[in-house]
């Protein structure tokens, strides 16, 4: 940087490394240290001594600084920020990328107190890694709501996972020479208690970002199964039917039945 900022309006950059946990879990803490030491010291290079930079825990810098324009001061030092993760970062004989997300809170127009600062900045965070990462987003107003309504949904699927209350309904295939049902497929539905129901466009995608789709693909299971045995029990027969499960299913060592 080449020009002094004047001191004027206080503004809180929230810097989130993304996907740090999977350093640590695929190369081990130390790795993840030295990453985390590598952030800091490229920090210190592309930023002002006079501005704050503080690690404040595992994964998440805030750096406070003072500008004249908060609004394209801040964005011209996001993007400088950005830019320590254009090249890799080395430790032993690997070279990983490494990727960040960064909220930004002025002071006093997003709030007048740190710990709001903070907290509208991270979920200006959350509305990154809801669209794509390594990017830069001010904090606005509408997250407020937006984030509160994907906490009630995600308590309400957590719920009807707990309690099943998933209905599947077999929409048939029909052979067009016959005419007769040659088998089935099985459609799951969020069936809430007061009646609404939920397709599974709008809750699967939601149950992967969670990581409930495995819970979701047993139930899809064991639901199913279970109505065919009852099925054969009727001495009823409608030929194969197919269930939509996740391609993570099929990665995993655990058995997909569990009876």
């Amino acid at each position: 940087m080449n020009s002094q900022r004047s001191q004027k309006s206080p503004t809180v950059l929230l810097l989130d490394v993304n996907s740090f946990k999977k350093i640590n879990d695929t190369y081990g803490h130390s790795a993840g240290d030295e990453v985390i030491c590598e952030i800091a010291h490229r920090l210190s290079a592309v930023l002002y001594p006079k501005d704050v930079i503080a690690r404040i825990n595992g994964a998440e810098f805030c750096i406070l600084v003072e500008l004249s324009d908060p609004n394209y001061g801040a964005i011209a030092v996001a993007r400088k920020i950005l830019s320590c993760f254009d090249t890799a970062y080395a430790f032993d004989d690997h070279q990983l990328t490494v990727t960040a997300s960064i909220g930004i809170t002025r002071y006093p127009e997003d709030a007048d107190v740190p710990q709001e600062l903070l907290r509208k900045a991270a979920l200006a965070i959350f509305d990154i890694k809801a669209q794509k990462k390594n990017n830069y987003q001010f904090f606005e107003q509408r997250m407020n709501s937006e984030v509160a309504e994907q906490l009630a949904q995600e308590q309400r699927l957590l719920t009807a996972i707990k309690d099943e209350t998933f209905e599947f309904y077999y929409q048939p295939f029909v052979d067009t020479k016959s005419g007769l049902i040659s088998g089935a497929e099985a459609l799951i539905l969020w069936v809430e208690a007061d009646g609404n129901i939920i397709y599974p466009d709008s809750f699967i995608p939601f149950s992967e970002k969670l990581g409930l789709i495995d819970q979701l693909d047993e139930i899809a299971i064991n639901k199913v199964f279970a109505q065919v045995a009852l099925w054969q029990k009727q001495a009823l027969y409608f030929g194969p039917i197919a269930i939509n499960l996740s391609a993570k299913i099929f990665l995993t060592q655990q058995p997909l039945l569990h009876f």
